[in-house]
């Protein structure tokens, strides 16, 4: 659906939406004027959700999510508008008035409207003592259920009930988004306004002043256990880390584990020289001993004097060995920090002095001038190959005992290092849940501080920012205003409502519904005129001076056009899906405006079940002779006549093939083939044949014409509505594919063309 279409709508109700407007305006007038004086008291407090509780600029959370914010002030609503806290308020109204009651005086509300059926009033003595209670107690609710019940029975026979308060009296809102919060409350009694807005200000800031004491108390309570625990499992931590250090003998573990490495990249670096030196010194022996062979001489042959001196020379060697190995040990103990250092340090010096004096006993020896020699061979060169031999074997042996203790202290210094990294990993675990303890047990003493010195300070975060006062005058009725809004409610409503019903509305009343609701082509349309008003002769003569008849005269030639342009096709069955949607009328129109151009058109009234095409005719004057003998040799006589279509319309001289109704259907009654013949026949006598279909949702007869039809036109009245019959015939319609022309919506209004 088009938008216009909905504008033209609009258009043609807007009578009904102006008195929609008119009349809710007139009723919201009536009803402000008939109302009574409304009297309101406000207050301003200081809520302390931005300033009093942190979030300002000065604090660490000062972009704090502006949600969080809100969340806050939503908390506050809920808890001010609770029934605990409008309970102080409503106690405070209940005992005034019971109060006034008793002694005589005036009560908020007048005496003639309260109410007490039903409700034991020598307890009401009781109540006002008890609520004086609860409220010097700062308590609003009631220990005793039975209390509680009669209380609630009071307070609504006296229209302080909690409903009544929070729908018509109270108001809570946020200024802006502001810190502050507006407390109004409005009644038809200015005194009681002023006593609700009071009373609930102070009562509501005292019970939470209440509140918060005893939360204060137990955030330092919990705080203080919170603290004490911290601290006890950060000692516990603490002590763990000493007794490893001390069983471990761990001093400064960085500096330990360096030292250890430094120490291993040196015997590593010696165990390849050693390893070097053993090679060599293999070499050198099977070098010597190769050489002493090839010389000749006996290995076994010794000077004893010389075997003396090397014996002892070997010996000494040996002692130097062991010297050095026991000072390398005493070394590594020192710098392992194991035993006692001062003895350590005594042992390397005594064995150092013991390694000098070896050293010094070979030196001399080596200084010795030889002995005589004896009578004897010269083994010179023996004696200096054996020599070397000795040499390089006590080289081996001191080189290879040497290796020997550079693996074992390696294989010791890997396995320190080894422990070292166990016992970084295990201090490091510590020494984090150490500092995690530490920054927890810091930030809750530090909250802990916090709130002990706001409890010092005693600081409310609510503040009255503006006190109630008594409301001199009433508020302003807003007569007009109120009377324009509900005008324009009115007609918003009424607009709503129309266009609901056109959107509900399955009337084609519009080409554009027709299309939506049906889906099948639109051939064209005729508008609604006054058909008594309707003369063809004239209307296709003379210039009409009505816009509605040159509109009707333009779409019916527009129609012919259309025919016309159907190339060799001739025989044109008009159908409608119900009766009386205008077919009849259709094919006179059209029949007259093709003989207004000198064509020559033949009706067939085929609609037996409404023949008013055959309602239409008179006798004719000078009948075809030929046409009656078709008629006659076709055996249709029985049922059709020649005769001349005379409408109530002024039409020219129209042959018509009538008939005199009947209950069967037209091949019941005829031969299919003696009609197929008789329309051949008037083809070649007549530009055009029309026959009308009977309606379709109500008879077959338009099925069994199709045979016979070159092609099909369907009418549609605009006034209509599509339902479940006519959804069938329009199924039809579309099956009929390039057979079906197209459809005439019938009576529509110009006001909806568009």
């Amino acid at each position: 659906m088009e938008v216009q279409y909905y504008l033209n709508i609009l258009w043609r109700r807007k009578w009904i939406i102006l008195l929609a407007m008119i009349l809710s305006a007139a009723i919201a007038y009536v009803f402000v004027q008939f109302k009574s004086s409304v009297y309101k008291s406000s207050a301003v407090i200081s809520t302390g959700v931005i300033d009093y509780t942190g979030i300002s600029t000065k604090d660490k959370n000062a972009y704090m999510q502006q949600l969080q914010i809100e969340m806050r002030f939503d908390n506050l609503l809920e808890f001010m508008t609770s029934r605990q806290c409008i309970n102080l308020l409503t106690f405070a109204l209940v005992q005034h008035d019971l109060a006034a009651l008793a002694s005589g005086e005036k009560t908020f509300k007048a005496k003639e409207e309260i109410n007490f059926s039903g409700i034991d009033e020598s307890k009401l003595t009781y109540l006002s003592d008890l609520l004086e209670k609860q409220m010097a107690d700062k308590t609003p609710t009631f220990e005793n259920s039975e209390d509680e019940l009669y209380f609630n029975k009071v307070a609504k026979a006296l229209g302080y009930d909690l409903y009544s308060i929070k729908s018509g009296n109270l108001s809570i809102t946020r200024v802006g988004n502001t810190d502050y919060l507006n407390i109004e409350y409005q009644s038809n009694d200015p005194d009681l306004s002023y006593f609700g807005a009071n009373t609930y200000i102070h009562s509501f800031i005292e019970y939470f002043e209440s509140i918060r004491a005893g939360q204060d108390a137990g955030t330092v309570s919990y705080l203080q256990e919170q603290v004490d625990a911290r601290k006890k499992d950060l000692d516990a931590k603490l002590n763990d880390l000493k007794n490893y250090r001390s069983k471990g003998g761990i001093v400064d573990l960085e500096s330990q584990k360096k030292a250890s490495v430094s120490q291993m990249q040196r015997l590593e670096q010696e165990r390849e020289l050693e390893r070097s030196s053993i090679l060599a010194n293999k070499k050198t022996i099977i070098e010597l001993e190769s050489m002493i062979k090839k010389e000749g001489l006996n290995d076994d042959e010794e000077d004893l004097s010389v075997d003396e001196e090397d014996a002892k020379r070997t010996a000494l060697n040996r002692a130097i060995l062991n010297l050095k190995k026991q000072v390398a040990t005493y070394e590594r103990q020192l710098v392992d920090d194991g035993g006692n250092k001062d003895e350590i340090k005594s042992r390397i010096s005594l064995t150092n002095k013991a390694l000098d004096e070896r050293l010094t006993e070979l030196a001399r020896l080596d200084e010795k001038e030889p002995l005589a020699p004896k009578e004897r061979k010269d083994k010179t060169m023996s004696n200096n190959l054996r020599d070397r031999k000795i040499q390089a074997q006590i080289d081996l042996t001191n080189s290879e005992e040497k290796l020997k203790l550079i693996e074992e202290n390696l294989n010791q210094l890997q396995g320190r290092i080894q422990s070292y990294v166990t016992n970084e990993s295990y201090l490091s675990n510590l020494k984090g849940e150490i500092e995690l303890s530490n920054e927890t047990y810091r930030r809750l003493v530090t909250e802990l501080n916090r709130e002990q010195i706001a409890n010092l300070k005693g600081e409310s975060p609510l503040t009255i920012i503006e006190h109630p006062q008594r409301p001199e005058e009433a508020e302003a009725d807003q007569q007009k205003l109120i009377a324009a809004f509900a005008g324009l409610v009115g007609a918003i409503i009424a607009t709503f409502l129309i266009f609901l019903a056109t959107f509900l509305d399955t009337s084609l009343t519009s080409p554009t519904q027709f299309k939506s609701f049906t889906n099948l082509p639109l051939l064209g349309y005729l508008n609604r005129i006054n058909n008594k008003q309707l003369d063809l002769n004239q209307l296709f003569s003379n210039q009409t001076s009505s816009d509605k008849m040159e509109k009707f005269r333009e779409m019916v030639r527009d129609l012919r056009f259309k025919v016309e342009r159907e190339d060799g096709h001739k025989v044109y069955m008009i159908t409608s899906p119900r009766k009386n949607d205008g077919k009849s009328f259709l094919i006179a129109n059209l029949a007259h405006s093709l003989a207004v151009k000198g064509k020559k058109s033949l009706i067939i009234d085929t609609n037996f079940k409404q023949n008013t095409l055959s309602q239409w005719s008179v006798k004719h004057e000078s009948p075809n002779p030929a046409i009656l003998t078709l008629l006659v040799e076709n055996r249709l006589i029985q049922h059709f006549a020649l005769s001349t279509l005379q409408t109530p319309y002024g039409n020219r001289a129209i042959d018509l093939i009538k008939n005199a109704g009947a209950e069967f259907s037209l091949m019941e009654g005829i031969s299919s083939a003696n009609f197929s013949n008789f329309l051949d026949a008037c083809k070649k006598q007549y530009d055009y044949v029309f026959i009308e279909g009977a309606a379709m949702n109500n008879y077959s007869d338009t099925k069994e014409l199709l045979e016979f039809s070159d092609r099909v036109i369907a009418v549609f009245n605009a006034d209509s509505s599509l339902e479940a019959a006519d959804k069938n015939s329009v199924e039809f319609l579309q099956s009929l594919n390039g057979q079906y022309m197209g459809s005439i919506l019938n009576k529509i209004n110009l006001n909806h063309i568009h």
